[in-house]
């Protein structure tokens, strides 16, 4: 009932309870790992049909233009299947919710005080990099 909902907060919380963990970031591998069984089975199934559809074509393409042909058609095949998985894993985490979440975690990372510190501290080592011999400045 709570994913026919969209009450996201009680999945997490309640995915939280069941794994044992405090934060909802632990969360992560357990999903990470389901987004890929989803993904694998898609593509297993979209991988029989075109290797369906290819094994009709291969024959053919090898008695007209040569062996060079059909290892040239593989390739393209086996970059179209990356290219397919790769959009698929970012259409599943980066909706406009997420992006918003992490933009947030960015932003509140940068007004944190130690990054201000350490950016400070990194910008006094750069007033005198001008007046180092350039051995040094290659270290």
């Amino acid at each position: 009932d709570l994913v026919k909902d969209e009450d996201w907060e009680a999945c997490t919380k309640l995915l939280m309870q069941r794994c044992q963990v405090s934060k909802p970031k632990e969360l992560l591998p357990l999903l990470r790992g389901l987004l890929h069984q989803v993904a694998e089975r898609q593509r297993l199934k979209v991988e029989a049909q075109s290797k369906a559809e290819t094994a009709k074509v291969l024959p053919t393409l090898a008695s007209l233009y040569g062996p060079e042909a059909v290892a040239e058609a593989e390739k393209s095949t086996a970059m179209a299947q990356a290219e397919w998985r790769y959009s698929w894993m970012v259409r599943c985490f980066f909706t406009v919710r997420t992006l918003a979440s992490l933009q947030a975690e960015v932003l509140n990372a940068y007004e944190a005080e130690e990054f201000q510190a350490a950016c400070e501290a990194l910008n006094k080592t750069w007033v005198n990099v001008d007046r180092m011999p350039l051995d040094q400045k290659m270290r």
